[in-house]
């Protein structure tokens, strides 16, 4: 198991600036490259069966509660803002990688960034819809 080495330089602005060794560089970029090449409907797939089963999970724990509709739209604004969050989070993260010289980050910002995959900001609108249709049925 290999150790990630974060090294610290003196940047012009003579702040400390993290740089990552050769080694790290081509670790994550393999990685990223990897990541970046899995099938996009396998992914969707893989999305789509995840929110399925937690919006199962979800209506079964919501049945107990006093007023279920009210369950179902606090949990499923709080799954939104947890993946609106996570998808601007997982951009600035490969925005930083790619500032630090791993180039592989831009072609995991453009799989991120492809029209026919579900990223976690589809989620979150998916979850609003939920948090939406619960206050319908209130």
């Amino acid at each position: 198991m290999s150790t990630l080495s974060i090294f610290y330089a003196t940047a012009s602005h003579d702040c400390l600036v993290r740089t990552l060794s050769q080694e790290d560089i081509r670790r994550i970029g393999a990685e990223l490259k990897r990541w970046s090449q899995r099938p996009i409907g396998v992914n969707n797939a893989r999305a789509l069966g995840l929110c399925a089963i937690v919006i199962v999970m979800m209506l079964v724990a919501a049945q107990r509660t006093p007023n279920p509709a009210v369950a179902i739209h606090g949990i499923s604004a709080m799954f939104a803002v947890f993946q609106g969050s996570v998808h601007f989070m997982s951009i600035g993260l490969l925005r930083g990688l790619l500032r630090a010289g791993i180039g592989e980050a831009q072609d995991a910002i453009n799989s991120v960034r492809d029209p026919h995959r579900i990223s976690n900001f589809d989620m979150a609108m998916l979850w609003t819809l939920v948090a939406l249709a619960a206050n319908y049925f209130e």
